[in-house]
């Protein structure tokens, strides 16, 4: 898309646009709802605030998915909530490279002041998305990502063989063990 002859305003909508269409497609819904808009003074970029937007996509998209999947929610909302995190963090990568591709279509020295202002908005929205990288944690513990799914599989393959080598031992704590996880409620879901 050739730059020239466009509005600042023009230019924003288009990487807004843009960016709601990449994250629509790769969380695979129709309509994103936006409830936190990104706000921009019309000389300079005063404030932007992706966050709470962020958060709203990814609760979109695990309500959506978990209506898909009633019977195993709770076995996939680890994989889903990874998913649609790693997904959102992409997304705002790819804002960065939208920004940086209109930005780099205009000439080095602008010639005249709407160019330079648009120029100097582009640069401010790119900074601030590089900056503001949204990065998602389990309360500052882990990181919510695929290394997640990866330390649960870990986690429960350890904790398996520790229970087995426990239930073939011929001990008295053994039987213990035995009888402990035999009494414990079964989901007869699945």
């Amino acid at each position: 898309m050739d730059i020239e002859g466009l509005t600042f305003t023009e230019i924003y909508n288009n990487i807004i646009y843009s960016f709601k269409k990449a994250t629509q497609e790769a969380i695979g819904i129709q309509e994103v709802k936006w409830s936190n808009k990104i706000w921009w003074n019309e000389e300079k970029a005063d404030s932007i605030d992706m966050k709470k937007e962020m958060f709203n996509m990814a609760a979109l998209k695990s309500r959506q998915t978990s209506t898909r999947v009633q019977s195993s929610k709770n076995e996939m909302l680890p994989v889903i909530l990874a998913w649609a995190c790693v997904s959102i963090v992409e997304e705002f990568k790819r804002l960065i490279s939208i920004c940086m591709s209109y930005s780099n279509q205009f000439p080095i020295i602008p010639s005249n002041s709407e160019e330079r202002e648009i120029k100097e908005g582009l640069a401010i929205l790119c900074h601030q998305a590089e900056t503001r990288m949204p990065q998602f944690s389990a309360a500052g513990f882990f990181p919510v990502d695929y290394t997640m799914l990866g330390m649960i599989a870990g986690n429960i393959t350890a904790y398996m063989i520790v229970i087995l080598q426990l239930l073939q031992s011929p001990s008295k704590r053994s039987a213990e063990v035995k009888s402990y996880i035999f009494s414990l409620p079964r989901n007869e879901s699945l």
